[in-house]
């Protein structure tokens, strides 16, 4: 099986403001150039946006509470103008329904992750990463607090929620790690992290979830039981999802090394079958346990799944 081609190469610093105009249609291959992880973040919420109505609820009906200071892309009409006459600082009129979320951004990074076939201009693992790193820069302008997890095997790597501009790049740095894991189990890794994890928070999985559904179930029930709301982001790569794979060649574990020959016409309907079993197997779990579940392709936009995150943002205020 002949292997994927190279991404197209990564434009210059310089260029980079021109990726970054507003868009109605987000363009996959352009995210895909962007340089880094920030940049990727950047572009995909400003199609988030340029892309979504605005409320007709914002500043009707709702309480004010107090003040918070301006961040580099909040709405300037809730700017408080007269505050700013006379103190010289930039505030935001902050009102009660604005309460503070904790979101906490779990990436699996088994080497499943690291699959990239021939029809995705990311792998899922960048995919993910740049989806995570959205919803990381959407929870910071509205002043949440966010957090973020390695999982795969053995305990994961933690950067505890906190809602300030500078603590973005730490969430950016853990996100962007090369780590691999080849061996381990995200059930498992996930779970050493339930006591540490603040409860109340929102935890959003971004994973293949290539493992026990079981094992998986168990683990987000007690998510739930310490009263977090739980998103699972399934990244899944067309050529997983649609088995178009043309010609004879070895499939191989990326997380085992296993080889094997493999006739694509020939195994394509019993694969297909298996596929759709397991995708049904669980959506059950995720829905038994009261969470939503999100797959997301890898040459499909994002933006559904930022979109359920904002809807779930919602429901905890």
């Amino acid at each position: 099986m002949e292997k994927t081609g190279q991404a197209p190469p990564a434009p210059q610093a310089a260029d980079t403001d021109r990726f970054l105009a507003p868009r109605e249609r987000l363009d996959l291959r352009m995210l895909a150039e962007l340089p880094d992880l920030p940049l990727r973040s950047r572009y995909l919420v400003e199609s988030l946006i340029n892309s979504s109505h605005r409320s007709s609820r914002r500043g009707c009906g709702i309480e004010f509470s107090d003040y918070r200071a301006y961040q580099a892309g909040d709405d300037l009409r809730r700017v408080d103008w007269r505050l700013y006459a006379r103190a010289d600082r930039i505030y935001l009129k902050r009102f009660e329904e604005e309460t503070q979320m904790r979101l906490i951004l779990a990436l699996d990074v088994s080497a499943s992750m690291s699959y990239r076939g021939p029809r995705a201009t990311m792998s899922k693992g960048d995919f993910a990463r740049t989806t995570l790193g959205a919803m990381a820069m959407m929870a910071v302008r509205q002043n949440d607090a966010v957090g973020a997890a390695l999982l795969g095997g053995g305990f994961p790597d933690y950067v505890r929620p906190r809602s300030s501009s500078a603590h973005l790049t730490s969430v950016f740095s853990l996100l962007d790690s090369d780590r691999v894991d080849r061996q381990g189990s995200l059930p498992d890794s996930l779970s050493m992290l339930v006591e540490t994890i603040p409860s109340g928070s929102i935890i959003v999985i971004a994973s293949d979830f290539y493992d026990s559904t079981e094992t998986l179930g168990h683990t987000i029930g007690q998510l739930r039981h310490r009263g977090n709301d739980v998103i699972g982001l399934q990244i899944v790569d067309p050529s997983e999802a649609d088995f178009d794979l043309e010609s004879n060649g070895i499939l191989v574990d990326l997380e085992t090394g296993d080889e094997l020959p493999v006739e694509p016409d020939a195994v394509r309907k019993q694969y297909l079958e298996a596929f759709r079993a397991f995708q049904g197997e669980l959506a059950g779990v995720f829905s038994l346990c009261g969470v939503d579940l999100v797959t997301m392709r890898t040459d499909e936009s994002p933006v559904a799944a930022l979109s359920t995150y904002l809807a779930k943002r919602s429901t905890r205020i």
